[in-house]
């Protein structure tokens, strides 16, 4: 019996019956090709990519039954991935869901109005995370975020202070002299939450942050252009207003950022004819914002569709790759103690 094993074995490895097995197998794989393609981009945005490790080992192997049998168990794999149960973080009726749906509905408007004028965009940082890892939000999260690159950033501010709905209202540092960050916010204005640094603001409603992008020529310029002129920027818009109980603090420093300014922003212009030779490396506009994380156009353009919330919005082209430069094992659920909100959930209100 071993030996008939043996010269069976050694029969299928000469060249002639492997290239006669090849030819017989390679008629199924081209049948079923398009099928374990489209299956596995179903299941990579409805369940993210951690958890198609099998499935790829199994195609780099060439082990054509066992990808079947792996792609089969996506559904039980991704269960075991998500089996814990996040209602107790924004259940049906609780404030944070509610809230969380107003923004939606905000980020619905927003899109209206970047489709209607080609404006691109994609949702970012943590929306992103949610849309990829459970196809909305992430259940503790209470904001949204979207970016747009620097040269269409005024053109989303013209046409969403002109077309958005009465109920929202675009805001920035142009339209309210207490916002002191340097990107934009459409906020609802049926409704308030309580966040201690925005105290001043005109507008206390929910909110969807636009982030303000662009190239640069390295991380290292970014930063220390961030460090003079984030403070400048957020002094002279009155950061000290909330930040300060000193006057005389106050006023001082608001005068050594206007006399520093000028010098700030040479800074600024020097880098942007410097990032005329970067590779496509990008990041939040200058400033001081807390998530400064590099990203590549390479992994954002095109920008496709994905589901978040029931609806579709577009997110960067290669969003495994974007997520991982940004969190690293993104898929991976962090422990309880980590899963914080920025707003102070019992502030919020509902007005209608």
């Amino acid at each position: 019996m071993k030996t008939s094993t043996r010269i069976i074995k050694a029969i299928a490895q000469t060249p002639i019956v492997k290239k006669i097995i090849d030819l017989f197998f390679d008629g199924i794989r081209q049948k079923y090709n398009k099928k374990l393609d489209d299956e596995r981009n179903r299941a990579c945005a409805n369940y993210g990519v951690e958890v198609l490790d099998k499935f790829d080992k199994c195609m780099k192997e060439n082990n054509f039954f066992y990808t079947i049998e792996c792609n089969s168990t996506l559904g039980t794999i991704c269960e075991q991935e998500f089996n814990e149960d996040f209602s107790r973080y924004n259940g049906e009726n609780t404030k944070l869901r509610k809230a969380q749906l107003r923004m939606v509905e905000i980020l619905v408007e927003i899109d209206k109005v970047c489709r209607k004028h080609n404006i691109t965009y994609w949702l970012d940082y943590g929306t992103l995370l949610g849309a990829v890892r459970h196809k909305g939000f992430i259940p503790w999260d209470d904001d949204v975020d979207i970016c747009v690159m620097r040269k269409d950033y005024n053109k989303i501010r013209k046409c969403l202070q002109e077309e958005l709905p009465k109920q929202f209202v675009y805001t920035d540092w142009t339209t309210d002299k207490y916002f002191f960050s340097n990107y934009g916010r459409v906020r609802d204005k049926k409704s308030f939450c309580y966040y201690p640094y925005f105290v001043k603001q005109k507008e206390q409603g929910l909110w969807v942050d636009i982030f303000k992008m662009e190239k640069v020529p390295s991380m290292k310029i970014k930063k220390i252009i961030d460090f003079f002129y984030g403070r400048v920027f957020r002094e002279i818009h009155h950061y000290g207003d909330v930040a300060y109980k000193s006057i005389l603090r106050k006023y001082f420093v608001r005068f050594l950022a206007y006399i520093a300014f000028p010098f700030v922003y040479l800074m600024i212009y020097f880098s942007r004819i410097l990032s005329i030779f970067s590779k496509g490396l990008i990041t939040p506009s200058y400033s001081t914002n807390p998530y400064n994380s590099r990203r590549y156009e390479k992994y954002i353009y095109p920008c496709k569709e994905l589901e978040f919330e029931g609806h579709k919005f577009f997110v960067p082209n290669n969003y495994d790759a974007h997520l991982k430069l940004i969190y690293g094992d993104y898929m991976k659920v962090p422990p309880v103690d980590k899963r914080k909100t920025i707003i102070d959930l019992d502030s919020i209100k509902f007005y209608d």
